[in-house]
C-alpha cells in the first residue's frame, strides 16, 4: 500500500455528511465523470464514485504539502 493509498483510506470527507454543506450538482458530476442518474443504486453507486475522485484530489494535496 502507498502513503496515497492510506491518505485516501483516512479521509472521511464527513464534512460533506453535513446537510449544510454541498458541492454544487455539476461539480459532483464532473468528480464522478458522468451525470447523476436517477435509479437509486445508480445514484449510490455516482455518489461513491464522486466521493472517490475528491477523496484522491485530498490525498494528492496532502502529498504535495509534504514537499
Amino acid at each position: 500500500m502507498s502513503l496515497r493509498d492510506w491518505f485516501v483510506g483516512q479521509e472521511q470527507l464527513s464534512d460533506f455528511d453535513d446537510s449544510r454543506v454541498q458541492l454544487p450538482q455539476k461539480t459532483m458530476e464532473t468528480l464522478a465523470g458522468y451525470p447523476m442518474p436517477s435509479g437509486v443504486l445508480e445514484a449510490l453507486k455516482w455518489e461513491a464514485d464522486w466521493r472517490a475522485a475528491l477523496s484522491l484530489i485530498r490525498a494528492d494535496a496532502m502529498l504535495a504539502a509534504r514537499e
